[in-house]
């Protein structure tokens, strides 16, 4: 490898281990040579994106969960020394997501130190917490939304509005859309927030704070949250059920085979606790039987995803209210 800068260039140097930092191919070299870390795991409960990685592992028990996860973390050691890597104990950490009164503040053991259990992580750019309330998450996403409002406010109210909205769509809608599968499933009283700050961002974008919220949606040619969830959501449960893109969650859902009203139903499970409502098992299932059949009978994303978002569209009228039950799908 070498180094250049213009014209200059510097000596050849070999590179015995890791990628340079920063260039083209050190994603794909890294791939290629860490990816069959996953046949350390029997249950292949591993999940990697580029180079963050996290394991899985689920008991009934709590001490087996942790017997479990050390156990992995061993082998993850071993197959980090046969690749001539090592763990970095200060950038790992493992969290339980149990009940609170059963979390345990104790440390696994690893070559080189110990890891340490943590009430919440960011994985991906979402705050996961031990309760998956998403509190942390979400406020996290209210600060830094309130953050981009004061760039709109700044901005000339003499211009044109539709010039904020570009702004609305570039800097701010993106942070809502991000990962609403997951945070939408916090508390009433945290999407009650949520609701009142995207609303206000509309109204800031197009400079009048009298409009009806409806008025605003169909203004900014957009959805409340609680929509925007259902059809991220249903476009996810098109691409498993129809598409059979996603190969992860295959097993996840059932044909209903005894309803003879719509043939693409799916089989509702039984719900053990009310906390099974938040349960991709339960809630993706009946937000899919919540769609019309002409709209899940669509042949590509484009489609379903158009023919929803209309459908969805002339439901606004029923959001009227903030304090809403999320899997009262519309």
């Amino acid at each position: 490898m070498y180094v250049c800068n213009g014209s200059a260039r510097s000596d050849y140097a070999t590179a015995s281990r890791g990628v340079p930092q920063g260039s083209v191919l050190a994603p794909l070299l890294f791939n290629l040579y860490f990816s069959d870390v996953t046949n350390c795991f029997p249950s292949r409960d591993v999940i990697l994106y580029a180079d963050d990685t996290a394991i899985i592992c689920s008991s009934s028990d709590l001490l087996t969960t942790r017997e479990l996860l050390q156990a992995n973390l061993r082998n993850l050691e071993k197959f980090l020394s046969s690749k001539m890597m090592k763990l970095n104990a200060s950038k790992t950490y493992y969290m339980l997501f149990c009940a609170p009164a059963a979390l345990a503040n104790t440390t696994l053991k690893s070559d080189i130190g110990e890891v340490k259990s943590t009430y919440s992580f960011k994985y991906l750019g979402v705050h996961l917490d031990s309760d998956l309330s998403f509190e942390i998450h979400c406020n996290h996403l209210i600060s830094k939304v309130k953050s981009q409002c004061y760039m709109l406010l700044r901005y000339p109210r003499k211009r044109n509005w539709q010039e904020r909205r570009v702004l609305f769509y570039a800097h701010i809608y993106p942070l809502f859309l991000y990962a609403i599968e997951c945070y939408m499933h916090c508390s009433v009283l945290l999407r009650e927030r949520l609701e009142r700050v995207y609303r206000k961002c509309g109204k800031i974008v197009l400079g009048e704070s009298c409009l009806s919220d409806s008025s605003v949606y169909a203004k900014l040619e957009t959805l409340p949250l609680r929509l925007l969830f259902q059809l991220r959501g249903a476009t996810l449960m098109f691409r498993i059920v129809r598409l059979n893109q996603i190969r992860t969650f295959s097993d996840y859902f059932v044909s209903n085979t005894a309803s003879n009203r719509r043939a693409l139903d799916l089989l509702l499970p039984r719900l053990p606790s009310e906390r099974y409502r938040k349960s991709f098992r339960y809630w993706g299932a009946k937000l899919w039987n919540s769609i019309p059949g002409h709209i899940r009978s669509a042949r590509s994303v484009t489609a379903f995803e158009s023919s929803y978002e209309c459908h969805l569209k002339g439901k606004i009228n029923c959001c009227t209210s903030d304090a809403y039950n999320l899997y009262d799908f519309i």
